[in-house]
């Protein structure tokens, strides 16, 4: 009797152990609601010589798959940004109302890893595509549209460092391989929109981001993130784009 009361607590202990540690190594679904400041440079030489800066509300709803071997995320952002120049005071009115989108889809796998897996680095490549729709007015109430629409297949870096068990801090960077552009008509000067194919020569972007968690326990964390982004066209005219945004995020898990 003793011994099958004996062999019967062993088992439960073996089982208890086993179901406890099996969620640790179990794919995990994440959900996460960011808010947050975008600051916003821009200068499009086909549309006005003047520099427009600006700061606006930054939106960001992401999903994300975590496994032993890959990170999976979606990410959709919105935001809006009234861009101001050094003439604005001078001639009132003119400034450009600028609205933002991106939607991209990352994949990441795991490459290698230290001892205990304290810094782990993963390799993957996204699929980014980014809107800017800008209207620019002038003092007298007539109004050009200029923008573009940027879709590319980018390469990706992404490291780990986990500090404490509840405490993580991630680096990730991502440049683009192909791109595509579509312009509005000014930027072909005809009545068509203009559709390029963008090599290294004519597009230039960079994207990295600082990112720390903190679970604030076993289904919720807050991620504070700061994302820098940049971006050139050099064709028909040369186009640059600078983003800061700072973000903090609720993750879910699900």
């Amino acid at each position: 009797m003793n011994r099958v009361l004996l062999i019967t607590i062993l088992l439960s202990v073996l089982v208890v152990s086993s179901t406890s540690a099996k969620p640790q190594n179990q794919p995990k679904h994440l959900l996460g609601f960011s808010l947050g400041m975008s600051n916003y440079n821009n200068k499009d030489l086909l549309a006005s010589p003047l520099t427009y800066k600006g700061d606006g509300l930054l939106l960001e709803v992401a999903y994300e798959y975590q496994s032993m071997k890959t990170i999976q995320k979606i990410q959709i952002e919105f935001s809006k940004t009234r861009l101001t120049s050094s003439v604005t005071n001078l001639f009132g009115d003119h400034h450009i109302e600028d609205i933002r989108g991106r939607l991209a889809y990352v994949y990441y796998r795991h490459v290698s890893n230290t001892t205990k897996n304290k810094i782990v680095l993963f390799l993957g490549g996204q699929w980014n595509t980014y809107i800017s729709k800008r209207d620019l007015f002038y003092s007298k109430g007539t109004s050009d549209l200029s923008g573009e629409l940027l879709s590319s297949i980018d390469a990706a870096f992404l490291l780990n460092f986990n500090i404490n068990g509840k405490n993580y801090l991630y680096y990730q960077i991502a440049w683009p391989i192909f791109a595509v552009a579509l312009r509005p008509p000014y930027a072909s000067g005809g009545s068509a929109n203009s559709v390029n194919i963008l090599t290294f020569a004519k597009f230039t972007r960079i994207e990295n981001a600082i990112i720390y968690e903190h679970a604030l326990s076993r289904i919720f964390a807050v991620r504070l993130k700061y994302e820098f982004a940049y971006y050139q066209l050099s064709k028909p005219r040369k186009t640059q784009t600078g983003l800061n945004n700072f973000l903090i995020q609720l993750l879910y898990k699900l």
